[in-house]
């Protein structure tokens, strides 16, 4: 169970029964792919999704290399795939300044892996 009090920053952990079942709080629990904390940081969702579209794009890498497509393909398969899992469900997540700057910044990451084959052929 995760608390959260904005008046008393000192919720003592105890656990409490209900309906027969044992609860214990947590600072940290994940929602349908969102981390919730009892601050309302938005900073393990923001990695959680950054790690998984690097991890995305690094599938994709390979993948361009065996078939040989065209580096603009491999671009729309990005877009298509890998930017969707950073932007899912934010419009539903309230994102400070520097949130936003940072999933910015991190989104074009996995796109400079896809396209770094722009060179070469």
């Amino acid at each position: 169970m995760l608390v959260r009090d904005p008046i008393n920053k000192s919720i003592a952990k105890q656990t409490q029964e209900i309906n027969g079942g044992l609860i214990t709080p947590v600072d940290t629990m994940k929602y349908l792919g969102t981390y919730l904390t009892s601050e309302l940081s938005r900073r393990d969702t923001i990695k959680a999704r950054c790690k998984q579209a690097i991890r995305n794009a690094k599938g994709l890498i390979p993948f361009t290399k065996k078939t040989k497509i065209h580096w603009k393909i491999a671009k729309l398969i990005y877009k298509m795939m890998i930017s969707p899992s950073i932007t899912y469900g934010l419009n539903v997540v309230a994102l400070t300044k520097s949130n936003r700057t940072r999933l910015r910044v991190r989104k074009k990451d996995p796109e400079r892996y896809v396209t770094s084959r722009k060179k070469s052929t």
